[in-house]
């Protein structure tokens, strides 16, 4: 019993050092109990995150998907209308040169003008 007493502290200073420390160990391992679920936490927010992102990724490519679309058929309209113009113009500077040539032949140009 002599060595049990030898351990003990003498004095109510020595007691509440020892409360004082034990009170602090008691929040480090109350702080560290936490740690695993926060260590959960964080990964669960991490692939909510990704998840996330995931959606908008694969909304980003059906947008860009339906813009390519309808810029081809804008395109192929474009492509379209063009060669429409172009066979416009070219009727268009025949029946121009038509006109000419007649009036030319109704009208000849003046001798100093050819």
């Amino acid at each position: 019993m002599s060595s049990a007493r030898a351990r003990l502290p003498g004095t109510m200073s020595e007691l509440e050092d020892i409360r004082q420390q034990l009170a602090g160990l008691t929040g480090r391992v109350e702080g560290i109990e936490g740690l695993p679920a926060m260590m959960d936490r964080d990964p669960a927010d991490l692939k909510q995150r990704m998840d996330a992102q995931d959606l908008l990724l694969q909304a980003l490519h059906v947008t860009q998907s339906n813009h390519t679309q309808r810029l081809t058929r804008i395109e192929d309209r474009l492509g379209r209308v063009d060669e429409a113009l172009g066979r416009v113009e070219t009727d268009f500077r025949g029946k121009l040169d038509t006109i000419v040539a007649m009036l030319d032949r109704l009208m000849p140009p003046p001798a100093g003008r050819a």
